[in-house]
């Protein structure tokens, strides 16, 4: 499937479905399915958070190659999120 493919069917997922906890499933399997490279091509002019878990060098790597504005662990999206926003769209 192609990105937006991906996105509209997570989409029509969560519309379908009630429970939160399917909704957060939902989300957390397309995010998981994201190429940084596609997403980067697919928004060239629109600001790009990355995140993953510390961990995960190699996906925040990817991310930082790809072209992301900011790419961060998932400790520092919680602690700093309105800042990191505000950065990008400053």
């Amino acid at each position: 499937m192609t990105l937006l493919a991906d996105v509209v069917a997570a989409s029509q997922e969560v519309a379908e479905t009630n429970a939160r906890s399917r909704k957060v499933a939902i989300l957390a399997e397309l995010l998981e399915r994201l190429d940084p490279d596609e997403v980067a091509d697919a928004y060239p002019d629109v600001p790009l958070l990355g995140f993953t878990n510390h961990t995960d060098t190699e996906g925040l790597r990817r991310a930082h190659e790809a072209g992301f504005d900011q790419v961060v662990a998932k400790s520092a999206l919680n602690e700093r999120a309105k800042d990191l926003v505000e950065d990008l769209t400053g």
